[in-house]
Formats: structure tokens, sequence, C-alpha cells
């Protein structure tokens, strides 16, 4: 019985620290309150920028833009990319291919320079993204894999925006992906394996989905659901994302955060969480069909 209680008691704990923890504008500030401290990077960054021969630089870097899931953020996402201050020497746009390690692959092969940015189609980019990347490469040579962070409006903080070492990637064999839902921590495993690091910039550099449509919405927490499951990290990860959904709903009413709910849920009833994110086949995926008929005929009635 006491253990029980006890039990009981660490639960509820539990569930409150993920409720403070996981509101999107709490982590927000959190985030941005944190990054602020790291006043030393801020200068050795300004000190970086300051004497970096921006020509030389650009021509080290390819942007790969991954628009596996066609959607209406492509343009404004490889604009971004464009007005970038340390601009790529091209932009390689890989369209309709799936799944998503094919479509690493596929953007790899196209790669010609020392370092590249995988820029996947619904992300939009502050100017300092990709010299911020470069920042940390420069600073660590052990260093194959630089990550900075996102905003998304539901999710709040996330990482998102990648630069990769080419030569220590093509040793990768990308697809198919064995053992792994996710295909960056495949590659992150496999990088760390041959002892290169992972490096983090520390800021904010950009929007991921700046704006949400419902398929959007409910692919991305039905997968975020599946790699729950695959990795089995318990329910503590499932709450944590029902709060930032449910965050979301009563900040904005937006009909977006009930298709992220049932994709959620969704996610947890699926019968194989093996797959990797694969985009085939959605169109005709019946439980969306039925929830988008649900919804829109509540909207219509409402």
């Amino acid at each position: 019985m006491i253990n029980s209680i006890q039990e009981l008691f660490a639960s509820i704990r539990e569930a409150l620290q993920v409720k403070l923890l996981t509101s999107p504008s709490l982590l927000l500030v959190y985030e941005k309150v944190k990054r602020s401290t790291t006043i030393m990077d801020h200068f050795r960054f300004r000190k970086f920028r300051s004497s970096l021969n921006r020509g030389d630089a650009s021509r080290l870097i390819t942007a790969v833009v991954l628009n596996v899931d066609p959607n209406h953020l492509l343009e404004p996402c490889v604009e971004s990319v464009r007005k970038q201050s340390l601009q790529p020497a091209s932009i390689e746009i890989i369209n309709n291919v799936s799944p998503v390690s094919l479509a690493r692959e596929t953007g790899l092969s196209r790669v010609k320079t020392d370092y590249y940015v995988n820029v996947d189609g619904d992300m939009v980019l502050n100017p300092s993204c990709f010299e911020r990347l470069f920042h940390v490469m420069s600073k660590f040579p052990n260093c194959a894999e630089a990550e900075a962070s996102l905003e998304d409006p539901i999710l709040g903080v996330m990482k998102g925006i990648k630069m990769y070492r080419t030569e220590p990637v093509r040793s990768i064999r990308i697809h198919p992906v064995v053992g792994f839902k996710n295909v960056d921590m495949y590659m992150s495993s496999q990088l760390h394996a041959q002892g290169y690091a992972t490096m983090d910039t520390g800021t904010i550099e950009g929007r991921h989905h700046p704006e949400y449509t419902p398929d959007e919405a409910f692919w991305k927490f039905k997968t975020l659901a599946e790699k729950n499951r695959f990795y089995q990290r318990g329910t503590v990860e499932f709450v944590m994302y029902l709060n930032m959904v449910v965050d979301y709903w009563k900040r904005t009413k937006d009909i977006v955060a009930l298709y992220a709910m049932a994709g959620l849920f969704d996610g947890m009833a699926a019968p194989d969480v093996s797959g990797e994110l694969d985009y085939r086949d959605r169109g005709a995926y019946s439980p969306f069909k039925a929830v988008d008929t649900y919804l829109k005929g509540v909207r219509h009635h409402s």
C-alpha cells in the first residue's frame, strides 16, 4: 500500500514537472534566457565573423534542401537560404524522394564541397544560421556535426538544423537505416562511433513549421508518438507532447491542434512502428481521412 502511494505521488510530481517544463511559451523564454547568458560565445562569434573571408568560406558549403513532403513553405525556406550572411556555393533541392534516408543519400550525392547543411523544406532560417554553424565547425576540428535550434509554434524550441563535414558522412551507409527510427540519430551514432563529436551553436537560428496545415500537424505528431514507442521512452515523453498540443490549443484555438492530437494517439495505436519516416501513400491513409472528414464537418457546423 505504501509503495503504491509513493508511486502515485511520484507520478503526480513527474506530471507536474512535465507540465511546467513543456509549455512551449515557458520553454522559449527559458531557452532564450539560457542562451543570453553565454556572453563569451557571442564575443567569440563576433570576432570570428569579423575576420571571416566569406568568399572562401562560401565555396566550402552546399545547402541541401529536402523537399520530401512538398508543402507551401518551400519558397520561403529557399529564400531564407539565399539570404544567408554566409551564402552556400550551391543549393540542391531534393524533391519527392522518400523515405528520408534515401532523400539524404540523394542529397549527399550532389555535394561537392567540404561541408553541407541539411535544410528541411519546412524551415525558415535566420540570416546568421550558416555562419553560426560554420563557426562551430571551424572552432572544433573534431566536430563532424554542428547543430542549432529552431522555434516551433507547437513544440517550442527544438533541435533542427545541422551542418556536416562531408567526408565522414560519405563513409556512412545512410540508406537504408537499420535499427533506428530517426535518421538523424542514426547518423550521429555512426559519426560518434568513428570518434567525431556533435556540437551545438547554443543559439536559435530560425523557425520550424512557422505554420502547420492539418495534415502536417497530424503526421508530425503521429511520427513523434511512433518514435516514442520505438525507442521505449515511456509515458513521460508522450505526456510532454500532449501537454504541448493542449497548450497550443489553449493559446490559439487553432484547429491544427486537434489534428496534432489525433496524430499523437494514432501513433500510439499503430501496429508497426519500425519503419523510418516515409511520405509515400499518405494520401490513402484512412485514419487521417476519417479525422479530416469529422473535423471539417464540425468546423462547418460551428
